[in-house]
C-alpha cells in the first residue's frame, strides 16, 4: 500500500495533575494491557509556540509555554498525550497475534510471518506471495489501531489475491471500515491530515508547533 511520510528546557510552574482513560481501540494493542501513564504538565517562559511531551521515570512530562489559555492548553496536551500513548502501545503490538485474530474473523489465510519494517518509507504494507511474508512500516504505530488493522487485512487478502482486482476487494472490504481507513490514509498521503493527526516525530518524545495563540 503506497504512501509518503507526512507529520527543550527548563520549566518553571509546574502543576502535577493526573489524566487517565484507556484508548478506544478494536482489538488490544498487546496481550499485555498497557496502562496509561501519569502526565505532568510543565509550564515554561523559555518555550514560546511549541509543546513537546517525553517518558522521563515512568511519568508523560508536557511541556508547555507559560501563560497558554487553559482550554488550549488542555486540547494540545491531551492530544500530545494521546499519541505518545499510541506510539508507546504500538511498540509492543503483537502483530503475529493480531493478524492470525482479524485472519481468524474475516476468514482469510494467515501470513508465514508478519513484521514491522523501518525501511518501508513508500508503502504502508507490503505482502510476498511467494513465501507468505508480511511486513508492516513503523509508520503506522502513530497512527489509529483501526488503520493498522485494516492495513493488516489489506495484506492478508494479497495471500490470496495479488493483484488489487474485484475478487481482492471482495475480502479486503470484509473489514468494516476499509473505506474509512483507505480515505484517511490517502489523506495522510497528500498531507491533508498531517497537522490534524500529529504524525510523531522520531525520537524519545513528541513535539507539536502552535498556531500563534494570543
Amino acid at each position: 500500500m503506497p504512501g509518503p511520510l507526512a507529520p527543550q528546557v527548563s520549566g518553571m510552574g509546574h502543576d502535577g495533575h493526573v489524566r487517565e482513560g484507556p484508548l478506544p481501540l478494536q482489538l488490544p494493542l498487546s496481550q499485555d494491557d498497557t496502562a496509561p501513564l501519569p502526565v505532568q504538565v510543565i509550564r515554561s517562559r523559555k518555550r514560546r509556540r511549541t509543546l513537546q511531551a517525553r517518558i522521563v521515570d515512568g511519568v508523560i512530562e508536557v511541556r508547555v509555554p507559560m501563560g497558554m489559555p487553559a482550554a488550549v492548553e488542555q486540547s494540545e496536551v491531551e492530544a500530545l498525550v494521546a499519541r505518545l500513548e499510541r506510539r508507546r502501545a504500538r511498540s509492543d503490538v503483537d502483530l503475529r497475534h493480531r493478524a492470525e485474530v482479524l485472519a481468524q474473523r474475516y476468514s482469510l489465510r494467515t501470513p508465514t510471518s508478519i513484521e514491522w519494517s523501518a525501511r518501508q518509507r513508500a508503502l504502508w504494507g507490503s505482502c510476498s506471495t511467494a513465501d507468505g511474508i508480511i511486513r508492516i512500516s513503523e509508520r503506522l504505530k502513530g497512527l489509529p489501531s483501526w488503520v493498522l488493522d485494516y492495513v493488516i487485512v489489506h495484506e492478508l487478502a494479497h495471500l490470496t489475491h495479488r493483484r488489487h482486482d474485484a475478487a481482492f476487494y471482495a475480502l479486503a472490504d470484509r473489514y468494516p471500515q476499509a473505506e474509512r481507513a483507505r480515505g484517511f490514509l490517502l489523506a495522510v498521503d497528500l498531507g491533508a491530515a498531517a497537522q490534524s493527526v500529529g504524525l510523531p516525530e522520531i525520537g524519545e518524545g513528541t513535539e507539536h508547533t502552535l498556531a500563534d495563540v494570543d
